[in-house]
């Protein structure tokens, strides 16, 4: 049991060092380009293909850091603190709204993943989000956060009432079921045992902001509707 908890504070200390050097690094690139941007307007018109084609490395570059910097921290997290661009966003923004919170965890994890070794059981894990990732998403909502093997996913419906966004996570949490039981499905082929899931939806008044310093910062969510 050690050895998992330890494999867990690992991926979890790794993860929050690459969060918070995709933010630094995509700010940086964002910079350069607006910049360069900046010059292509302002200055006289003359063909350099040098530096039109770094312009566009730039460019591509960006796009590729974005890409890669949403699969840590959620763009519709970070549409609500940097409506002006990435590069707005900063330590200690801080937003309340309404949202419903859906948590998701697997019954009797800890008994399972002690059969398990440390590699199958990330492999495991991964298996499983990926197919829990699709009812919350196809549903309006995102994932905030992973914790250990549980799920953590907000809906916050832009426009909507508090009962349109409780709604998409009940319906997101029904999804979930039909999806686990396909998954199930597939695990009873390979061999394996089916897991159960235990899902809670509760909606309410929440903060949202980035916690942290100026050299590890992370989004979070916090009030009496989250605990």
């Amino acid at each position: 049991m050690t050895l998992i908890y330890t494999a867990f504070v690992c991926v979890t200390v790794l993860y929050a060092g690459i969060v918070t050097l995709l933010l630094i690094r995509q700010k940086r690139v964002t910079r350069r380009i607006a910049r360069a941007a900046t010059r292509v307007i302002t200055e006289p018109v003359i063909r350099n293909d040098d530096s039109e084609q770094r312009f566009l490395e730039k460019a591509d570059e960006a796009m590729r850091l974005n890409q890669t910097f949403q699969k840590f921290v959620p763009k519709q997290f970070v549409d609500h603190f940097a409506k002006h661009g990435i590069d707005t966003l900063e330590l200690g923004r801080a937003d309340e709204d309404e949202v419903a919170i859906l948590f998701c965890d697997i019954r009797e994890f800890t008994g399972l993943s002690e059969k398990m070794k440390p590699q199958e059981l990330m492999k495991f894990l991964n298996s499983y989000f990926l197919r829990m990732n699709d009812p919350i998403h196809q549903n309006g909502g995102f994932i905030d956060k992973f914790i250990g093997d549980a799920i953590m996913a907000l809906f916050d419906h832009p426009g909507g009432t508090g009962t349109d966004k409780a709604t998409d996570a009940v319906n997101a949490a029904l999804d979930l079921q039909k999806a686990l039981s396909v998954y199930n499905s597939h695990r009873a082929k390979s061999g394996y045992e089916g897991i159960r899931v235990g899902v809670g939806v509760h909606i309410g008044p929440v903060i949202l902001g980035t916690a942290g310093s100026d050299f590890r910062m992370d989004t979070t969510v916090i009030g009496d509707s989250v605990n």
